[in-house]
C-alpha cells in the first residue's frame, strides 16, 4: 500500500510537544517499525519546524503552505496528495488550531483514514467557543474530515461511540485502536526509588507520602473539584499526605488554584509543581501513595495509563473512557460527587491492603496499552481502506476494479431529440460496465430510463463537495437541447460524444440564450483567431446555414476542453484529428449502435399491408420515406420538387416526411400545397423510436439526403438501414462512408435543376429494378448487423474511456482544471501568477 501521512501534528506549536504530538509520533514510529512492507509518503509544511521523527530514507514532501494564503495552501496540499499516486491518506490529527493547513481531504478521490481523539468541544461547546463564532465554524469544518472519512480510528470505545452518535459516522467505519504507553514509563527499581525520593523531597518537600494528580490545564480536568474534595479529608491525612498537582499551568490558572486552596484551608498542603520533565513525572508516578484522576471527560486518559505502567495504585472518575483504562468498579467515583471522591481518597490512603491490591493490578492493566498493539490495530484498519486487497500491493493487480461512476449529460426521452434516442439506446449496454447517473437540465422532462437521476441545478456545488463521480460523459449536438451541457463542459471537462461536427446552430442559440461561462464571441476567437472570428460572426448573422458549406464548424472548444472526444463517423474523426490533434490526443471513431435484438422481426408483405392500413397509408402505392427533422440541409424542398416531377406515377406513389417541420425556415405545409401534393404527402411530426420503425417497415424506398454537410451522423439513416430498406443517400461525409452494396449514392448537388434530376433518376431506378432494391436492402441490414452491434460499440466506449482516464496527461489536466476553478475564488493581494507558481512543479 502506498500510504500518505500528514505530519503537521509533529510540527505545530499547539501539538508537537503535547499529548497529540506525542501520540502521533509514537504511533507512526511503531507503524514504520512493524510494517515496513508499506510505501509511506509523508506530507508536512515547509514553513513549520521539522518533525521530530526519524524519516531517513523516507519520501517526505514539505510543501510551501503559506498560512497568509489559506485557500491557496489548501489547494496546493490537495494537488500534492492527488499527484502522489496514493492508495490511501492518513490524517492522524484532524483538529489543529494554529499553523496547520487542513483541506477537506474527505472530498478527494483518495480513501481517507483519520483519528478521533475526543469530541469534547462538541459535547461542551459553551466551554470552548461562542455559538456561531468563527472558532466554532472552523472546528465544525475540521470535524468534516472525521465525519466523512472512509475509516475513523478512535482512541477509546467511548470516543468511538461519541463519533458514531454525534458525527453520524456509520458504525462499520469506526474502529477502536486505543493508545500506547511509552516503555519509558515503568516502575522505579532499587536505588532509583531512594535517589528520586531524595530529589523530590529536596525540590518540593514531598516526604514519604503524597497524593498525585497530573493532566492538563483545562476545566474538564476537574482540579478545582479535587482541591475541594481534598479539603474534606481529615487533618491527619492532609498533614501526612500533601496533594501534588504536577502539570504546566498558565499564570491565571495557578493564581485561581492557589486562591481556592487557601480558601479551603489547604493552601500549604497543595503543591503546584508547574512543568515537570518526563523523568520527574515517572518518579512522581512511581513514588506516590495514590494517583487520582478526577477528569470530567476524556478521549482516552493517557496520564492514568502512564500511572498504571509505573505501578501506582490508581483511582479515577467513572465517565467517558476512564473505565476502559481502569476497569475496576471499586476504584471509580462520580467525578462531580466531591464527598464520594473524598471518601475514596481516604480509603486509598488509609487501607494499606486495598491500596496494595490496586497496585498489584496496575502493571497488567497497563500492559493492554502498548504502541505495538496500537500500530497493529491501525495497520489492520489501513488494510480495510482497500476492501478486497488487504495490504499486499501485488494482490491489487488481481482484484476486480469497482465500476466506474459515470455521470451522463444528455437530453433523454421523452425529449424529442435524435441524441436523446441514441443515448437511451446505449445506456443499458454501458450499465454492465459503469455505474451511471443521469444528469439532465432543469427544464428537461423526467427521463424514462430507469437510472439514478440528478438535475443540473446545484451539480457544480455537489462536484466541488466530492460528488462521487469518476467521469462526466457529455453527449453534445447542434441544438438548443445541449446549451447547459456545453456551459458545464467548459468548467468541468469530461469525455464528449460529439454528435454533430458543426456547432454553429448551438452557438447561435447561446448568443441569445446565454449560459454561465460561455461568451460566443470568445468561442469564435478561440476557434478562428480574432480576424476570422469577426468574418464568421458576420456570416452567422446573415446566413447561418451557409457556414458548414464553407467548412466553418465552430467546434474547437469541444476538443480543447474535453478529456477525449468520440465521433460517430470516420469522416468526422479523421478531420478532427487533422484539425485538433495537437489540442487533444484522444479523438476516436465509434459507430452508432443499433440494437437489432430489441427490434421486431422484419415484416412479411401481409404484415406490411396491415401496417400501412394502421398508419393511414394507401395500400396500393409505393411509399417513399425520408426520416428526421425537416430542414433545408436534408434537401426537403428538392425532394418535393422531385416528387412533383413524377407526375404520371403520382397516383401510385406516396411521400412521407417522418419527423417534425419545426426547424424548417418558412411554412413547409405551404410548400407542399403550392406544388399540389397535399393528398400524396404525409408529415408525421415527431415520432418516438418504436413507432419510427413501424413507418420504416411500411416504406418501399427511403431517402436520407444531406447538403451542406455539418459533420453529423444520421440516427434516422442507421435505423432505416437496420430494417432492411433500400435507401438513397448523398455521397458526402459520413453518408459517403457506407458501401455501395448498402445504399444508392447521389453526388453532392451542384445546382437545383441537376439535383432534382439526380434524385428523380435514382427513384425511377429503384422503383423499376426490384432486384437491385432487394440487394440494397440486404446489404443495408448486413452493414448494421456487423458494424453497429451494441455490445461491440459499448466495449469500444469502455476501452476508450479507460485509455483516456489512465493517461498521465489526463490526470494533469484534471488537476490543472481543479486549481483553476479554485483560483478563481481566491481573494489575495498577490498576483494570480505568483499564487500559482508552487503548483507548476507538482503538475509537471
Amino acid at each position: 500500500m502506498r500510504l500518505g501521512i500528514d505530519l503537521q501534528a509533529l510540527q505545530t506549536e499547539g501539538s508537537r510537544h503535547r499529548g497529540i504530538g506525542r501520540y502521533v509520533g509514537a504511533l507512526l514510529a511503531a507503524l514504520l517499525e512493524s510494517h515496513p512492507e508499506h510505501e509511506y509518503v509523508f506530507f508536512g509544511s515547509a514553513h513549520l519546524p521539522a518533525p521530530e521523527l526519524t524519516l531517513t530514507g523516507r519520501e517526505v514532501r514539505l510543501l510551501p503552505l503559506d498560512l497568509q494564503q489559506p485557500a491557496q495552501a489548501e489547494a496546493l496540499y490537495e494537488v500534492a496528495v492527488l499527484v502522489a499516486g496514493l492508495d490511501a491518506f492518513f490524517l492522524p490529527s484532524p483538529i489543529e488550531w494554529e499553523g496547520a493547513t487542513l483541506p477537506a481531504f474527505h472530498r478527494l478521490p483518495v480513501p481517507l483514514i483519520t483519528i478521533s481523539y475526543d469530541l469534547i468541544p462538541l459535547l461542551h461547546g459553551e466551554k470552548h467557543f461562542e455559538p456561531g463564532s468563527p472558532t466554532e465554524q472552523r472546528y465544525r469544518r475540521m470535524l468534516e474530515n472525521i465525519a466523512h472519512a472512509d475509516r475513523v480510528l478512535a482512541i477509546s470505545e467511548a470516543t468511538r461511540q461519541d463519533t458514531i452518535r454525534l458525527l453520524k459516522v456509520p458504525e462499520h467505519k469506526t474502529h477502536t485502536i486505543y493508545a500506547g504507553v511509552a516503555p519509558f514509563f515503568c516502575p522505579l527499581e532499587g536505588t532509583e526509588r531512594t535517589k528520586w525520593s531524595a530529589a523530590l523531597t529536596a525540590r518540593w518537600g514531598l516526604g514519604e507520602s503524597f497524593l498525585l494528580y497530573t493532566g492538563g490545564d483545562t476545566w474538564r480536568k476537574n482540579m478545582e473539584g479535587l482541591i475541594r474534595a481534598y479539603a474534606r479529608l481529615s487533618p491527619e491525612l492532609q498533614r501526612d499526605c500533601p496533594l501534588v498537582l504536577a502539570c504546566k499551568l498558565s499564570e491565571p490558572t495557578r493564581k485561581e488554584l492557589e486562591a481556592l486552596a487557601a480558601e479551603c484551608g489547604v493552601g500549604t498542603r497543595v503543591i503546584l509543581t508547574g512543568f515537570v520533565t518526563d523523568d520527574e513525572l515517572r518518579a512522581l508516578y512511581g513514588l506516590c501513595r495514590l494517583f487520582v484522576f478526577p477528569s470530567l471527560y476524556e478521549g482516552f486518559g493517557l496520564p492514568l495509563a502512564e500511572a498504571l505502567a509505573c505501578g501506582a495504585p490508581c483511582i479515577a472518575a467513572d465517565n467517558s473512557s476512564l473505565p476502559e483504562v481502569l476497569p475496576l468498579p471499586e476504584a471509580l467515583f462520580e467525578g462531580t460527587d466531591l464527598d464520594a471522591l473524598a471518601m475514596l481518597i481516604t480509603h486509598g490512603l488509609t487501607d494499606t491492603a486495598w491500596r496494595t491490591e490496586l497496585a498489584a493490578q496496575s502493571l497488567p492493566l497497563a500492559g493492554r496499552f502498548t504502541w505495538a498493539l496500537c500500530a497493529e490495530r491501525t495497520a489492520a484498519v489501513l488494510a480495510l481502506a482497500l476492501p478486497t486487497l488487504g495490504a499486499n500491493p501485488a494482490l491489487r493487480r488481481l482484484a476486480p476494479a469497482p465500476k466506474l461512476r459515470v455521470g451522463t449529460l444528455s437530453p433523454l426521452p421523452p425529449r424529442e431529440s435524435g441524441v436523446a434516442d441514441y443515448t437511451a439506446e446505449i445506456l443499458p449496454y454501458l450499465e454492465a460496465h459503469w455505474s451511471q447517473t443521469l444528469l439532465v437540465s432543469n427544464d428537461a422532462p423526467k427521463p424514462t430510463a430507469p437510472l439514478p437521476l440528478q438535475r443540473l441545478s446545484g451539480l457544480e456545488r455537489r462536484l466541488e463537495s466530492g460528488e462521487p463521480l469518476d467521469l462526466l460523459l457529455y453527449h453534445i449536438g447542434n441544438s438548443p437541447h445541449h446549451a447547459a451541457e456545453y456551459g458545464l463542459m467548459r468548467r468541468w471537462p469530461g469525455i464528449t460524444v460529439l454528435h454533430d461536427y458543426n456547432l454553429n446552430g448551438l452557438l447561435a442559440y447561446l448568443e441569445h440564450n446565454p449560459v454561465r461561462g460561455v461568451d460566443v464571441a470568445e468561442e469564435l476567437r478561440h476557434h478562428y483567431g480574432p480576424q476570422e472570428a469577426l468574418r464568421v460572426a458576420a456570416l452567422r448573422a446573415s446566413d447561418l446555414g451557409s457556414l458548414p458549406a464553407k467548412e466553418r464548424f465552430s467546434n474547437r472548444r469541444i476538443f480543447t476542453r474535453s478529456l477525449g472526444v468520440i465521433l460517430h463517423s470516420k469522416w468526422a474523426a479523421t478531420r478532427a484529428q487533422q484539425e485538433f490533434g495537437s489540442d487533444n490526443p484522444f479523438i476516436t471513431y465509434i459507430p452508432m449502435l443499433v440494437d437489432l435484438s430489441t427490434q421486431a422481426p422484419l415484416p412479411t408483405e401481409a404484415e406490411r399491408r396491415a401496417l400501412r392500413q394502421r398508419l393511414g397509408l394507401p395500400e396500393d402505392a409505393k411509399i417513399l420515406l425520408t426520416g428526421g427533422i425537416i430542414h433545408a440541409t436534408k434537401r426537403s424542398v428538392p425532394l418535393l420538387d422531385t416528387f412533383a416531377r413524377l407526375q404520371p406515377e403520382r397516383g401510385k406513389l406516396h411521400l412521407v416526411f417522418l419527423g417534425p417541420d419545426s426547424a424548417f425556415v418558412g411554412d413547409f405545409a405551404s410548400e407542399i400545397k403550392k406544388r399540389g401534393l397535399g393528398e400524396c404527402v404525409t408529415v408525421t411530426g415527431y415520432v418516438p423510436v418504436p413507432a419510427f420503425y413501424d413507418w420504416i417497415d411500411a416504406a418501399d424506398i427511403c431517402l436520407c439526403l444531406r447538403w451542406p454537410f455539418g459533420g453529423e451522423t444520421s440516427g434516422a439513416l442507421v435505423r432505416t438501414l437496420s430494417r432492411g430498406r433500400a435507401c438513397i443517400t448523398t455521397d458526402i461525409g459520413s453518408f459517403g462512408e457506407l458501401p455501395e452494396t448498402a445504399v444508392h449514392k447521389l453526388p453532392i448537388p451542384t445546382d437545383p435543376k441537376t439535383e432534382v434530376e439526380q434524385i428523380e433518376a435514382a427513384l425511377r431506378l429503384l422503383l423499376t429494378d426490384t432486384a437491385y432494391r432487394e440487394r440494397l436492402a440486404a446489404g443495408a441490414y448486413q452493414v448494421i448487423a456487423t458494424e453497429h452491434d451494441p455490445a461491440q460499440c459499448a466495449a469500444r466506449y469502455v476501452a476508450f474511456v479507460e485509455q483516456v482516464l489512465s493517461a498521465p496527461e489526463t490526470r494533469r489536466r484534471l488537476l490543472a482544471d481543479r486549481v483553476g476553478r479554485q483560483a478563481s475564488q481566491w481573494q489575495s493581494a498577490l498576483p494570480l501568477e505568483t499564487l500559482l507558481e508552487p503548483f507548476v512543479d507538482l503538475l509537471r
